[in-house]
């Protein structure tokens, strides 16, 4: 078996994080909660028997879907126990209060290769062939930053953190890839505010 060397794994993590980081964490502050189900493993015809694992403050969910229902609960309702509703402003507007009250912000990001040569739920003529490049790693990534509840620099905040390990989209692999796919998919994701 031919894996790659430390250095193309260290790239491979690094790149794969930051690429990941910018579009996962773009389409939650975007307030696109349905967007996200295309970061998750179950946005794979490979991955058709193996869901992702995920726990949000220590509560297990489902699917994707479930957590887009949260976020969107969050996103235009009270937020959670515990923090303070944010200020309504004298120029509030009926449009102002279905704008998203939850808005995360990243302090720091850091990734490590798991297994360089992953080949979980890979079709046969993929998990056969060895790979240098990195393509076939699963990622860890550890995300730290501040979750702010209402608008503005003054909302109540908290801090989070948030790790996934990613897995490679076999779907994305050779040729007629499907348009707009995720390179890399979330296999497991626990998030957790302090």
């Amino acid at each position: 078996m031919s894996l790659p060397t430390r250095e193309v794994q260290i790239k491979q993590a690094s790149d794969t994080a930051k690429i990941f980081v910018d579009a996962y964490y773009d389409a939650l502050n975007r307030r696109k909660p349905s967007a996200i189900a295309a970061f998750y493993t179950t946005a794979s015809t490979s991955y058709a028997s193996h869901p992702p694992d995920m726990s949000i403050n220590g509560l297990p969910l489902t699917d994707p879907a479930a957590y887009a229902r949260l976020l969107d609960d969050h996103y235009h309702e009270a937020p959670l126990p515990g923090v303070p509703a944010p200020k309504a402003s004298s120029s509030s507007s009926s449009a102002a209060s279905t704008t998203p009250l939850v808005r995360l912000e990243l302090e720091s990001f850091d990734a490590h290769v798991v297994n360089a040569d992953y080949v979980v739920a890979a079709p046969p003529g993929i998990a056969d062939t060895p790979d240098k490049t990195g393509a076939k790693c699963s990622v860890l990534v550890q995300v730290t930053g501040r979750l702010y509840y209402g608008r503005g620099r003054e909302a109540p905040a908290k801090t989070f953190n948030e790790v996934f390990v990613l897995v490679p989209n076999w779907d994305t692999f050779g040729r007629n890839a499907p348009k707009g796919a995720r390179r890399w998919l979330i296999s497991s994701q626990n998030f957790r505010s302090l």
